[in-house]
This record gives C-alpha cells, structure tokens and sequence, in this order.
C-alpha cells in the first residue's frame, strides 16, 4: 500500500468509527462527536509540529520559488479529472467543458502541468469534488469531524474520499514505482501550507 492510499485508509477508519467514539454527556449539537475530534487534533497538532512543518520549512528554503509553483500546478493538474467527473454529475456542463478544456491545455502546452497556461489564457480552476456532488443530490453534512493528517471535514466529506481515490491519477500508477515519487511530491506541497483553519477552537 502507498503512502496516499495509508493516509487515505486512515482517515476511512476514523469515518467508520465515528458512530461508535465516545461524547460528551451533554455533547455540543454543532460537535457531537467533540471528544474524538479533539483527540485527532492533538494527533495532527503533534505531526504538524514534529514532521510537517520541518518539512514545509526545509522544502521552501531548498526549492526556489519557480519549483514550488511548478510542483503546486502540478498538483493542482492532478486534480483535474476529479473536478470534471464532479462538474458532470453535478449537472454543470459548461464547467466541465471549461475544467476539460484547462485539463487539455495544461497537460499538452503545459508540460504535464508545471505551468499553467489556462489560468493566462483565462480558464479559471474548478473546485468541486465528491462532497459537493452529494449535497447536490440531497446528502447533509453531516457532523463536523477532524480527519487524521487531513484536518477539519464532515462525514459527507470524509465519504466522497472514497469515489475520489478513483479518480485521482496516482492510483493508476500502481507497480510503477512512480505512484510512490508522485505521492512524497504530494506531500510537501501539501505540507507546505498550514491548513488548520477550522479547529483552532480545541487550542484551549
């Protein structure tokens, strides 16, 4: 198993526990599921501190900032065919032509996505996934959850990881060991932002 797909299975885990984790006994509406939450956030507190942001600081001052934006276009082209299966099933064609359309240019003309001449040329990058599709169609949130790594989601977000893993380039890599440098480049672009906007209230 890669590192995505450990990361990934992670977080599934705790999605699935999340019916049987213990709560407060007059849990909060807003988090019913507060106990646990803070527990995985002190988990990513620690990984944060100990391994993500020694990461993050050793990648910006080694990489100069023409590789870091081609490493983030990169990854942002990665996306690509996530967004456009979301923009179908969400009904929204003209989108998904235009998501196409960048997907196309950025491939091609932009060097397997290092740079990116769709947003010059105009085409703006898409951002939906399988959470949003399901709210389209009807499915609730659900509670707040802190996933593993990931940070601050909900139950439909942490369901649509499922269909996403599908539809993410890497997991066609598989025996290649390309899957395996795609997946550490993944990684510090990832950690190479703070992303735990939305949890900062269990600091205290």
């Amino acid at each position: 198993m890669t590192s995505v797909r450990q990361a990934f299975a992670a977080c599934l885990s705790v999605a699935a526990l999340c019916a049987c984790a213990p709560v407060p006994t007059k849990p909060d509406a807003r988090d019913p599921w507060e106990r646990m939450n803070r527990a995985t956030y002190r988990f990513n507190d620690v990984l944060d501190r100990a391994i993500a942001k020694p990461i993050a600081t050793a990648y910006v001052k080694v990489a100069p900032q023409p590789v870091r934006t081609g490493v983030t276009n990169f990854f942002h082209n990665l996306d690509g065919p996530l967004v456009i299966v979301n923009d179908v099933l969400q009904l929204k064609f003209r989108p998904a032509g235009r998501d196409l359309t960048r997907f196309v240019l950025n491939t091609t003309i932009g060097l397997g996505g290092l740079l990116d001449p769709a947003s010059t040329a105009g085409l703006e990058r898409g951002d939906e996934d399988f959470g949003q599709t399901f709210g389209y169609w009807g499915a609730g949130p659900g509670p707040f959850l802190v996933l593993p790594v990931l940070g601050p989601s909900d139950v439909r977000d942490a369901i649509g990881l499922i269909p996403a893993e599908f539809t993410d380039p890497v997991h066609y890599l598989k025996n290649s060991g390309t899957d395996t440098a795609v997946a550490w480049g993944r990684y510090a672009e990832l950690f190479s932002f703070d992303d735990q906007e939305g949890v900062s209230s269990y600091e205290t």
